[in-house]
């Protein structure tokens, strides 16, 4: 099963005093540039594949030289044969 993962990270340095986002795609652990991720999704969509997408958003803080990590979010998304699939919470 593919796995597709985007990973984006939000740093924010005070010596700079700068705010810098860096997003990296990957697929099966193999970095890929963001036009062909999207195009391989859709193309699984298209084939009807069952895989999952991982989105995953850090928001740091560089504060004296160390790495603070604010927040930390992870969402994933189920694809079955092409169709997303949706888990309801009750």
């Amino acid at each position: 099963m593919k796995t597709f993962l985007e990973i984006t990270r939000q740093i924010y340095d005070e010596r700079l005093d700068k705010r810098f986002t860096q997003k990296n795609y990957y697929l099966n652990n193999e970095e890929l540039d963001v036009v062909v991720y999207d195009k391989m999704i859709q193309n699984s969509q298209k084939a009807k594949e069952t895989f999952t997408v991982v989105k995953e958003k850090t928001m740091e803080h560089t504060m004296d030289g160390k790495i603070h990590v604010v927040k930390n979010e992870l969402r994933r998304e189920f694809y079955e044969n092409g169709y997303q699939k949706r888990f309801s919470s009750f």
